[in-house]
This record gives C-alpha cells, sequence and structure tokens, in this order.
C-alpha cells in the first residue's frame, strides 16, 4: 500500500512538472518574435512610414511616391537581408571555438561596407522623392516619423548651459557690521 501511494506521489509530481514546464516553454514560444506581429508587416518600419505619409497625399503627389518606393524597395530590401545576413555570420563566428580576431576584422569591414552601401540606397530615395514633390508637400512629407524622432540624441552635442552667477562660499568672511569690524558671534 505505502508503494502504491508513493509511485502515485511520483507520477502525480512529474505530471506537475511536465505542465509548469509546457506552460513555461508556450509563455516563452507566444512571447517571441514567432509569434508577434511585425511592427510594419513584410514593408518593414522604413516603407511602412513612407507608405502611411503616401496615403495623406492628394493623387498625383501619392502616385509619384509610391513609383518612387516601388523603385528603390526591392534594392533595399536585398541589401538589408545582406546585412542581416552578415550580422548572424558575425554571431556565429563568436560562437565558434576557433575564433579569430582577423576573420572578425574582415566581417565588420564587409558589414560597414554593406551599411554605407544601404545609407546610400536610401539616400538615393530620399532625393528622388525630395525632387519630385512640390516644395509645399517636401517638408512635411520629408519629417521624419514621430517614433523615430530623438534617436541617437545621447549622442549629439548638447548646448553648453549658461553660466551661473557664483554662489558665496561658507568659508567666506561674514560681512562686517556698522562700524566696520566683524560680526560679533556674541550677538
Amino acid at each position: 500500500m505505502a508503494n502504491g501511494l508513493k509511485t502515485r506521489w511520483i507520477i502525480g509530481g512529474l505530471l506537475f512538472l511536465s505542465l509548469a514546464a509546457n506552460l513555461f516553454l508556450g509563455g516563452w514560444l507566444f512571447g517571441s518574435d514567432a509569434f508577434r506581429a511585425p511592427h510594419a508587416g513584410e514593408r518593414g518600419a522604413f516603407f511602412e512610414a513612407f507608405n502611411d505619409k503616401a496615403a495623406a497625399l492628394p493623387e498625383p503627389e501619392r502616385a509619384v511616391v509610391k513609383e518612387v518606393l516601388a523603385r528603390h524597395q526591392p534594392g533595399l530590401k536585398k541589401q538589408m537581408k545582406r546585412i542581416m545576413k552578415s550580422r548572424d555570420a558575425i554571431d556565429r563566428m563568436y560562437k565558434r571555438k576557433n575564433y579569430s580576431r582577423g576573420e572578425a576584422e574582415e566581417r565588420f569591414n564587409q558589414l560597414q561596407e554593406q551599411s554605407i552601401t544601404m545609407q546610400q540606397m536610401a539616400q538615393a530615395m530620399m532625393l528622388d522623392l525630395a525632387d519630385m514633390l512640390p516644395p509645399s508637400k517636401r517638408a512635411a512629407f520629408m519629417e521624419r516619423p514621430k517614433d523615430m524622432r530623438g534617436r541617437g540624441e545621447e549622442f549629439r552635442a548638447k548646448p553648453k548651459p549658461k553660466a551661473k552667477a557664483p554662489t558665496p562660499s561658507v568659508t567666506e568672511t561674514p560681512p562686517a557690521d556698522q562700524t566696520g569690524s566683524p560680526s560679533d558671534p556674541a550677538r
């Protein structure tokens, strides 16, 4: 009888641990990127911001913006995939036992070149958009989205605060009384 009761407790404990592990793994999986909706769908946040702004434009400008975006989007996406692939390769390289600083420098140089190319491609698109839009629409359209404003602010030079008037030090001598002699502490 005691042996059967002990077995039941062990099986019950194992079932409880299994349930706890399944709940943990389920929560981890549902909280992961696999089940999280992407920020901006397939287009990515960069293109999502431009598409949202284009939707607010009148038809002639909207068509121009969509044409420019459609022309630049495939190349930018392809370049972003190259960058992500390079970042993944760097991550894998650090995990290998035969890590080499020379290889790391080479991979970082490659990533830097890819990032510069991406930036040049994005700038070309921005310039094409600026060239195509009338001045009355250009400034508002090219303004960065609110969620992207302030990115990197911690790296910008901050204006130096204006100099404040010096505050009197505690070690300064007290002012003289009416007679010109130092204040009497006994008063």
